[in-house]
Formats: structure tokens, C-alpha cells, sequence
């Protein structure tokens, strides 16, 4: 039970270490502004994040603590044997790694920023007052408390939370949205899709709030196929071994996609077919782009299951980007394709899942998600 616990602090500590990440490449990636503060009040919000890392960190290892004097006492009483022994000592080395693993992790990010943004207060002045207070007024500061706003998204507040937002990016003078602000947006909710998967489906909502203002369809329109085609890139590299691509194009096409900073593990691979399917559902791409796409990733993955050698490794990536592609779009799509282009992805996805190479743990899934959309019970 305690282990339980102690798992679910773990998730929670890497939900705040994302948002602290936010903050921390905002900074370096603002080399032009190195926005300072005089008071922390300047940035509660991470000032918070802060302290609810501390209460999650010192939660965890009083938990840890507990355990291992536990552990301990218990091998003192003389009644364990080899076996509670032997598992008493994985136990503590078990809790001992994950202490100082993210005991460290918490140390580096803290002092990274705190370094960055709370402990070189810049007291020049020019003819405006302090050059801190200047900074503050300037566009990236806007970009931080969009940023913030983003975070305190919920289906409840969005119309609020987008109300707020407009009035930092929209134009007084000229009465429209600053186009590098909307692509900072775009750019923003694309990223917490695939660090936040829980909550795509409203982040992607948030998007079609933008859809009001016509004169902003341009620019949306051209970060939708920018990203589609983002998406398209990455996933052909997944397995390039029988790629006709050279090597310095293929090293371009990894360097230059955004989704190469984002995805550091094979379960984000969904959020690549999350965005994709809400992007069809959303009406951001027509039903022919959608079913053009699915019908080449389940294409792509029953050919890579009679490729040998067949890694589940790449095989999981595959199906983790269908798995995305059925949760979000495959309904909708299935009610509004003819009844042979049905049935002729339903035997492709069933041949998928008939296959012997892949792992349990990767079908598991996916199987139970095609059974509940053909028993209706996703939609």
C-alpha cells in the first residue's frame, strides 16, 4: 500500500518537474531577455510549484524513511529467513535508488532555475526607471503569463481562460492577435499534448476557440499542416531500415521535426495519434486527410510485423501512435466512411492483433480499445 502511495507522489512529482522544465526553457531560450525579479511575488505561481515539489519530495522521503526502518527492525527479530532477506534488501535498495534519483533531479532543477531567474537582479537604471521593470513590460513576460494561463486550464474556466488570453496577445492598436504570440500559443499546446496526455483533448479544444477570427485562419491553417507534416516525418523514421533516404537527410529530418525534443519515451508515441485524430474530430483536417494517414500507420504496422528482425521495441511506437489515432478519430470515422472501407480497416487493425510477435503488455491496449469501439462503448 505504502508503495502504492509512494508511486502516485512519483507521478505527481513528474507533473510538477514539467511545469518547472516550462519555466526553466522559457528562460534559456529567451537569451535576449533575461527577465529578473526584485520580489518572488513576481512569480507565485512558480513560487507554488516550488513549494508543492518540496512537500512532494519531503513526502516521499519520510515514506521512504519509514520503510526502511521497517525493513530494518524486521531484520533484526531474528525471524526472517534467506527469502525476506533477500527481498527486504531489494525493497531497500529499491527505495534508496528512487531517493537519491529524484532527490537529485529535484536539487537540479531547483538550483537551475533559481540560478537562472531569482539570484542576478539587475539594478541598472536607464531614463524608463529600473531596466527589470522595462523587461517586464516587454512581449516575453506576456509569453509567461500565457504560459501560466495555459496551466490552469479546465473544461470549466476554458472560455474564461481564453478570454484572459486574448487580452494579451490581441493588438490594441490594430485590434488583432500578434501572429508570433499565436504560433507561441500553438507551439505551447502542441508540447502539452504529448508532456500532458491526459488533458489533449482540451488543450486541442482550446485551439478551436481561434477559429472565430477569421483573419487568423491563415496562420492556423499552416501550423496545422506544418505539424501534420511533423508528424508524418517523425513516424516514417521510427524504422528506416529500408528507407530511401540518405543519411544527412535523414539526420535533417530528425534534427529539424519538434517532435524530436518532445517524445523521450515509446507511451508518448499516443500523443503524436491523439493530436492527429482531435485534429480530424475538430474539423482542423477533412475526413479524407484522416483516413489517408490511418490507413498508412496500420499499413506501416502490419508490414513492419512481417519484417524480420521485428523488434517489439519499434513495434510498440507503431501501435502506440494507432492506439491515438482509435481513441480520438477511428469512431467518428467509421460512421462517415461507406461500408467497405469499414470493414477493410477492421480486418487490417483484427490482422494486427492475431499476430504472434507482438508482446502481450503492447496488444493488451490496444485490444481492449478496438473491443469497447466495436461494442460502442468509445466514441
Amino acid at each position: 500500500m505504502l508503495q502504492q502511495q509512494h508511486k502516485k507522489k512519483l507521478i505527481q512529482f513528474d507533473k510538477i518537474k514539467e511545469n518547472i522544465n516550462n519555466y526553466n526553457s522559457f528562460y534559456n531560450e529567451k537569451e535576449d531577455l533575461n527577465i529578473k525579479t526584485e520580489t518572488e511575488t513576481e512569480f507565485p505561481l512558480l513560487i507554488e510549484e516550488f513549494a508543492t515539489f518540496q512537500s512532494i519530495i519531503s513526502e516521499i522521503y519520510k515514506n521512504i524513511n519509514i520503510e526502511l526502518h521497517q525493513n530494518k527492525q524486521y531484520n533484526n527479530t531474528g525471524y526472517d529467513n534467506n527469502y525476506n532477506n533477500n527481498k527486504n534488501n531489494n525493497k531497500n535498495n529499491y527505495y534508496k535508488k528512487t531517493k537519491n534519483n529524484y532527490g537529485n533531479e529535484f536539487n537540479n532543477s531547483i538550483n537551475s532555475i533559481k540560478n537562472n531567474n531569482f539570484n542576478k537582479i539587475d539594478t541598472k537604471k536607464d531614463n524608463g526607471g529600473s531596466i527589470l521593470r522595462s523587461r517586464l513590460l516587454g512581449k516575453n513576460k506576456d509569453l509567461l503569463k500565457i504560459n501560466c494561463e495555459i496551466n490552469k486550464l479546465t473544461e470549466s474556466n476554458i472560455d474564461i481562460i481564453f478570454d484572459t488570453i486574448y487580452t494579451i496577445i490581441n493588438d490594441t492598436t490594430k485590434n488583432i492577435i500578434e501572429p508570433d504570440k499565436f504560433n507561441y500559443i500553438f507551439d505551447n499546446i502542441i508540447e502539452k499534448c504529448i508532456s500532458q496526455p491526459p488533458f489533449t483533448i482540451l488543450y486541442i479544444k482550446f485551439l478551436t476557440k481561434f477559429n472565430k477570427f477569421k483573419y487568423i485562419k491563415t496562420s492556423m491553417e499552416h501550423k496545422i499542416k506544418t505539424t501534420i507534416q511533423y508528424i508524418t516525418n517523425y513516424i516514417e523514421l521510427i524504422e528506416i531500415h529500408d528507407s530511401k533516404m540518405d543519411t544527412l537527410l535523414i539526420k535533417q529530418k530528425t534534427e529539424n521535426n519538434i517532435f524530436t525534443k518532445m517524445i523521450k519515451e515509446n507511451k508518448q508515441f499516443e500523443g503524436i495519434g491523439s493530436i492527429y485524430g482531435l485534429f480530424y474530430i475538430n474539423k482542423f483536417i477533412n475526413k479524407d486527410i484522416f483516413i489517408k494517414f490511418i490507413t498508412k500507420t496500420i499499413q506501416q504496422v502490419n508490414d513492419y510485423i512481417e519484417w524480420e528482425p521485428c523488434t517489439n521495441d519499434i513495434l510498440e511506437k507503431y501501435i502506440n501512435v494507432l492506439i491515438g489515432l482509435l481513441e480520438y478519430g477511428y469512431y467518428t470515422l467509421i460512421k462517415n466512411v461507406d461500408y467497405e472501407t469499414k470493414l477493410t480497416l477492421q480486418m487490417k487493425i483484427e490482422h494486427i492483433l492475431s499476430s504472434k510477435k507482438i508482446e502481450l503488455r503492447i496488444k493488451y491496449n490496444l485490444q481492449n480499445l478496438y473491443d469497447d469501439l466495436k461494442a460502442g462503448k468509445r466514441k
